[in-house]
């Protein structure tokens, strides 16, 4: 059963909690309101009504919830759909990283992170602001603030070649950067030449720096998650 514990019959389907899926909804909720880990699962066990050791153990061991009513408390609590606590099967087991490759991942998983999260801080890279983290930086600068912000990611994820050269992870982790991460200020899809896109709205009209920052973030560690 690996990481999805539990079988739910919903409209017909075979379903089951997703456990990982947890885990970056709980990580992107404690990141963005600054919340320590066990405060946080405080807040959720008195939501769904169960102790703080059961939502640990949907976090770090074997045991899901117990009922669709309290995937439905977490829907609830986290503001998404409860199909995002949900699963049809399992993941396909993919390779294995050695502790070495590990580390190497989480340093530039920590790159990304900080980049995402000055993105969250700024109003959207960086929108209209002249100060970012009490610098000044004039609006028509911000474009080339960014870049040197993204650079630190690329530096590094090059820096990082030795360890993880020929794995799958890198291979993702090279389109998440270049895919995702620099739309986040910067047209990259040729459509739109000289496209400013230091702005929340460049992933939909009507979006929110918010979405942003957990669009990318969700994505990010569902990409971990499945190696590590």
């Amino acid at each position: 059963m690996g990481d999805k514990t539990r079988k739910f019959v919903i409209d017909g389907k075979e379903l089951y909690f997703a456990k990982d899926k947890f885990k970056i909804h709980f990580k992107t909720h404690q990141t963005a309101n600054n919340l320590q880990t066990n405060i946080l699962k405080r807040l959720i066990a008195d939501h769904v009504s169960v102790s703080e050791s059961t939502v640990n153990g949907w976090l770090c061991g074997p045991s899901g919830p117990a009922t669709t009513d309290i995937i439905a408390g977490l829907a609830d609590f986290f503001n998404l759909p409860e199909s995002d606590f949900y699963v049809e099967e399992e993941q396909p087991k993919m390779e294995k990283l050695n502790e070495q490759q590990i580390q190497a991942v989480d340093r530039i998983y920590k790159e990304i992170i900080n980049f995402l999260f000055l993105f969250l801080n700024t109003g959207g890279v960086f929108s209209e602001s002249e100060y970012i983290y009490n610098f000044h930086v004039p609006y028509d600068k911000r474009h080339e603030y960014a870049g040197s912000e993204f650079e630190k990611v690329k530096i590094a994820w090059y820096k990082e070649f030795v360890y993880l050269k020929g794995t799958q992870i890198y291979d993702e982790l090279d389109e998440y950067i270049w895919n995702d991460l620099i739309g986040t200020y910067q047209d990259i899809s040729g459509n739109i030449p000289e496209v400013d896109k230091c702005s929340y709205q460049y992933r939909s009209p009507g979006g929110t720096v918010w979405k942003d920052y957990d669009a990318a973030m969700v994505k990010l560690q569902e990409l971990i998650s499945k190696y590590i």
